[in-house]
C-alpha cells in the first residue's frame, strides 16, 4: 500500500523569517540578472542562484547552519543572523523533537531524517533522553563490535529497546539498511531536490515485509 504522509506547516519565527525574506530578496535580484544574461551562458549566475536556494533551504530548516556554510556572508547583517540564533531551536527542530518523544512516549521508535551534519548531530543531542543514535557522513563504516560505527549504531535502534531514535541524513542511510521491523514513521526535517535520496529514505521503513498490523 501507500505509505501515509503527513505534511505539518510551521512558521518560521520572526527572526528567522526575516532573515529568509531578505535572501529572497537577494534571490529576486538575482534572477532578474539572470533573465537578462542567460542568453550569453554566464554560468556563474546560475551557480549563485543554487547557492540562494541552499541558503533558503537552511535558513527553514535552522538557521544556525548559515554559520558553518560557506554559501553565507556571515558579515552583510551579522545583527539579524544573532537575532534569528537567539530565537534558540528551529520551529522544525522542535517540533521534530516533541512529536519524537510523543511517539517515544508510545513506545514507537522513530527516524529523523534532515540533509544537513549539524541538524543530525543537533537533533541526536537534544534526543539523548530518548538513547539517540546518528548516522551522517562522518561515522565511519566497521561492524557491531566497534559502538561508533554505522553499523553498530543501526544494530543498536534494531535491538535496544531503550534506543528509541535514529537521526541520519539520506546520503548517507538512505541505501541497504532496512529498519521497516522496528521503526513506522520517519521525520523530514528538510528535503533537497534530490528524488533518489529521497526515495530511498522513505524506502528504509515502508518495504515488503512490514508487519500485517502496521497495513491496516
Amino acid at each position: 500500500p501507500e505509505p501515509i504522509r503527513e505534511y505539518i506547516k510551521l512558521p518560521m519565527k520572526p527572526a528567522q523569517s526575516a532573515l529568509y525574506d531578505m535572501v529572497c530578496s537577494e534571490s529576486a535580484l538575482s534572477s532578474a540578472k539572470l533573465n537578462r544574461i542567460i542568453t550569453r551562458s554566464e554560468s556563474r549566475y546560475i551557480r549563485e542562484m543554487r547557492r540562494i536556494v541552499i541558503r533558503l533551504i537552511q535558513i527553514a530548516s535552522n538557521p544556525a547552519l548559515l554559520l558553518t556554510s560557506e554559501t553565507f556572508d556571515h558579515n552583510f547583517d551579522e545583527a539579524l543572523l544573532s537575532d534569528s540564533l537567539a530565537e534558540g531551536d528551529s520551529p522544525k527542530i522542535e517540533y521534530a523533537c516533541k512529536k519524537a518523544l510523543e511517539l517515544a512516549s508510545k513506545g514507537e521508535k522513530v527516524i529523523i531524517w534532515t540533509n544537513f551534519v549539524h541538524n543530525v548531530e543537533t537533533i541526536a543531542s537534544r534526543l539523548q533522553v530518548l538513547n539517540s543514535v546518528f548516522v551522517h557522513g562522518g561515522v565511519e563504516t566497521g561492524d557491531l563490535s566497534e559502538d561508533d560505527s554505522r553499523e553498530s549504531k543501526i544494530n543498536k535502534l534494531k535491538t535496544d529497546p531503550d534506543c528509541l531514535v535514529l537521526v541520519a541524513n539520506p546520503a548517507a542511510c538512505g541505501e541497504s539498511i532496512s529498519l521497516h521491523k522496528c521503526c513506522h514513521t520517519a521525520i523530514y526535517v528538510d528535503r533537497n531536490f534530490n528524488a533518489a535520496h529521497y526515495m530511498q529514505s522513505e524506502d528504509r521503513i515502508h518495504r515488503f515485509g512490514l508487519p500485517k498490523e502496521i497495513l491496516k
